[in-house]
């Protein structure tokens, strides 16, 4: 059976992730440890809206890559 996960992202839609050790890269905790490190440093201070973090923009680079 082949591997195969997808991610939902709102810009690029459905991104399938078909190769294993990609996978393993986004699984791994230096990868996770996006989710706390601010996309737009202090603007969600005065931007509450603005909250976008390195862990939202990084999927959007598995399409970018691979072209």
């Amino acid at each position: 059976m082949a591997f195969r996960k997808i991610i939902n992202d709102p810009v690029h839609g459905f991104i399938t992730v078909d190769d294993e050790l990609i996978y393993q890269v986004i699984a791994h905790p230096y990868y996770q440890r996006l989710r706390r490190i601010n996309q737009m440093a202090m603007a969600h201070l005065v931007y509450p809206g603005a909250v976008h973090t390195r862990l939202h923009h990084s999927p959007q680079a598995i399409p970018a890559s691979a072209n």
